[in-house]
């Protein structure tokens, strides 16, 4: 008889389906899974005479690999913080036995002080011992020169969400702003087929990201030539006069929907809680808060790229990397863009 070609763990999720996560916690009797997902995962490994590879997992364990993760926090915005600690979370449970340590702190982004507290943690962290980063910072222009001192040591860096373009950065992973725009904008055309006068809204302090810009040209590039919708001047939304600004707005009476670019979908929920009629709203960045208005049909759709995704596949990326020395397929990678519904939004829960 022909012997079966023994496969590698790699190859066992392309054949069963199952993520690498999946498949380890089936075979090491954690997490709750179906019975069937467990059988199917059995059977592929008895048929293809899958066996894990311990003297790997032994040299992974007596050589560990340490990487920093620096992340922004706001307070405004909490759920920031907890979707990328769950990405963390998740790429620890798929590679921490195969020797991957994380070192996590977030800073406050707001702070004018937020410089000196990110140089603080990256300096303590080097004394630790971490040489390889992910750096999740919105101002990146400012750090330039502690950046560059990182390279120079020889660091490995990866930026999470920041549309940043450094010669020696390994890969940059984040959300695909301009594809997202132009997604939304098809979720516009399907749901107000006849058109209509829409509101683009920004926050004030983002007018001069080129984040959300390459999104409002997607959004622009898709409809502007369709004369049904009129694209009013964006509205940039300013710290503690937004709710003011968003009243003035709702007084138009040819107002039809808004497309928050930004983090004002919870603002824009307060302002039309009890307006009197319909009005469309598309936004992005799902977030569990947001289900009751998702659930009542007062949110149309959200697309949404997931920042744990991101967080998970940047920490991936890092490690693969440093231990096996895959180089990402490219410079800028993004997670798949998901569209958010009142009919799915509890899969999106976060």
């Amino acid at each position: 008889m022909e012997s079966k070609k023994r496969i590698t763990l790699k190859e066992l999720t392309q054949i069963t389906g199952f993520s690498r996560t999946t498949i380890y916690n089936v075979m090491n009797g954690k997490g709750n899974f179906s019975e069937d997902t467990r059988r199917r995962i059995h059977q592929a490994m008895r048929d293809y005479d899958y066996r894990p590879n311990l003297n790997a997992r032994n040299l992974a364990k007596s050589r560990l690999m340490e990487i920093g993760v620096l992340a922004q926090r706001q307070k405004q915005f909490p759920f920031l913080q907890r979707t990328t600690t769950q990405g963390v979370h998740r790429a620890l449970s798929e590679f921490e036995d195969d020797g991957l340590q994380i070192h996590l702190h977030f800073f406050e982004a707001d702070s004018s002080e937020w410089e000196e507290e990110w140089l603080q943690q990256v300096d303590e962290m080097l004394k630790q011992g971490v040489r390889h980063f992910v750096l999740m910072v919105r101002d990146t222009a400012r750090i330039r020169e502690q950046l560059e001192r990182l390279f120079q040591n020889g660091c490995e860096v990866v930026f999470l969400n920041s549309v940043l373009e450094m010669e020696k950065m390994l890969c940059n992973v984040s959300c695909d702003y301009y594809r997202s725009g132009l997604l939304a904008a098809e979720l516009v055309e399907k749901m107000m087929p006849a058109g209509g006068n829409l509101q683009v809204v920004l926050r004030d302090r983002f007018q001069e990201s080129d984040h959300y810009m390459q999104r409002l040209y997607g959004l622009y590039d898709r409809l502007k030539p369709q004369p049904k919708y009129q694209l009013l001047d964006p509205l940039y939304l300013m710290e503690g006069k937004e709710d003011q600004q968003l009243q003035e707005l709702l007084a138009r009476e040819d107002l039809d929907g808004f497309v928050d670019m930004v983090h004002a979908t919870s603002a824009i929920l307060r302002q039309t809680e009890h307006f009197s009629s319909r009005v469309h709203l598309f936004s992005f960045d799902y977030y569990s808060e947001l289900m009751p208005a998702m659930e009542s049909g007062r949110i149309d759709a959200i697309v949404q790229q997931s920042l744990m995704e991101n967080a998970r596949l940047a920490i991936q990326v890092l490690f693969e990397y440093l231990c096996y020395g895959k180089q990402p397929a490219h410079r800028h990678i993004s997670s798949p863009l998901n569209v958010v519904l009142g009919g799915n939004c509890h899969y999106y829960d976060c």
